[in-house]
């Protein structure tokens, strides 16, 4: 919740110094903390807006990024930490997908 806040500050902030990749980057981060969060309505809409905006202004790596954000977001909500190779815990442990677990 509390990096969530942060990042919706962070975006609210008129004089923010970001070239447009970091603002968006910053965006996809706040729209996977919402569904983290468990607002996920709310995730998933902020994400698909961003995705068509980079689709509609053909940033076509920018909207891949974007896109597979949500569908890994998605799925770590779906199935938490089942030691599924891409998955992660949503318990705030990690900041990116865990690899294949060991033992």
């Amino acid at each position: 919740e509390e990096a969530g806040e942060l990042s919706r500050a962070l975006l609210a902030e008129p004089d923010l110094r970001l070239s447009y990749r970091d603002r968006v980057g910053l965006s996809v981060l706040d729209g996977r903390l919402r569904i983290l969060a468990g607002h996920v309505d709310e995730g998933i809409a902020a994400l698909q807006d961003l995705g068509r905006q980079a689709t509609e202004c053909r940033n076509f790596d920018l909207a891949t990024h974007i896109w597979q954000t949500l569908a890994t977001t998605l799925a770590d909500i779906r199935s938490p930490g089942d030691g599924t190779p891409g998955t992660e815990a949503t318990d705030g442990g990690g900041s990116g997908p865990a690899g294949p677990r060991t033992g």
